[in-house]
């Protein structure tokens, strides 16, 4: 199962949140203790919801409280600022996401925001004209619950626009994608290709031929067509992806499905510098990296 959501929609406090975050970024690594007073902190905890003043160092948080009581706690050398009164919240963790698809969005073609089938094509004629017939066009963001009507777009709908290569666009959710004919020719897709386990593809109900619309696994039918990026384009995507979920405010995510090389990829980013966000991580499977666990 094709597993990549889109990234959450931006939290309401995330500009609050963000004043915090460039200096969360540094003390998750280490470099130094921080003392924020005169705060109006969020505790998420019933009994003492509000608080002045935060100490941070060595990546946890180490006291929440009042003013007088940080200062007296916090450790030598530590950095103080004065928050002025504004809002601090607690780490916000994004819990389900795939920060390789957040960031190859972002660098592909970005569907988000569209608001019918019609305005799909519409982009879709203006990506078109950029590469050469035969070059996958791929691309992710559309959603049709959001539409007026709610339809799907079918194989017919891009071949209006591209049919001289193929097309590959991605559901926002990763459930989902609708590709065209030559998409479908290349995968030998017809009215006789069954569903795989855990998928489906979705057929005309009077002629029985393929719509275009692939559910779940079916999309791997098509999408192990599509050149694979490389190291450096993935390292890329990364990197884009921890940026923007940094921008909406998250300080974690739990990435809900990769490969061991792409951890790989994530420890030589983290070792660089390039990324200032907590990640926890789930391998796919079943898959031969589950074996290595």
């Amino acid at each position: 199962m094709n597993r990549r959501p889109a990234p959450s929609e931006p939290c309401p406090w995330g500009l609050l949140a963000l004043i915090f975050l460039s200096w969360a970024a540094r003390v998750c690594s280490g470099a130094e203790s921080i003392v924020l007073v005169s705060g109006n902190v969020y505790t998420a905890d019933d009994r003492n919801p509000r608080a002045q003043a935060v100490i941070a160092a060595h990546g946890r948080i180490l006291y929440v409280g009042a003013n007088a009581d940080a200062l007296r706690r916090a450790p030598p050398g530590a950095r103080r600022m004065d928050m002025h009164g504004l809002t601090i919240l607690p780490g916000l963790t994004d819990s389900h996401a795939h920060l390789a698809g957040i960031g190859f969005r972002e660098l592909s073609f970005n569907l988000e925001g569209t608001a019918s089938v019609a305005d799909l094509k519409d982009r879709l004629r203006e990506r078109a004209k950029q590469g050469t017939p035969g070059e996958w066009l791929t691309g992710r963001g559309w959603i049709e619950s959001r539409w007026t009507p709610p339809t799907f777009p079918s194989r017919t709908d891009l071949d209006e626009i591209a049919s001289d290569r193929p097309v590959f666009l991605e559901r926002a959710d990763g459930h989902a994608a609708v590709v065209n004919g030559l998409a479908l020719k290349l995968a030998r897709i017809d009215r006789n290709t069954p569903d795989p386990a855990g998928g489906r593809i979705l057929k005309d109900p009077t002629t029985g031929e393929p719509t275009g619309m692939l559910i779940d696994n079916a999309m791997d039918l098509v999408q192990h067509l599509v050149p694979p990026p490389t190291d450096a384009q993935t390292e890329q995507a990364l990197e884009l992806g921890a940026e923007r979920s940094v921008r909406l405010g998250w300080t974690q995510l739990q990435i809900a499905g990769n490969s061991f090389h792409e951890v790989d990829l994530l420890c030589r980013l983290y070792a660089a510098g390039r990324i200032k966000l907590r990640l926890y991580d789930a391998i796919y499977g079943p898959s031969a990296d589950v074996q290595r666990l």
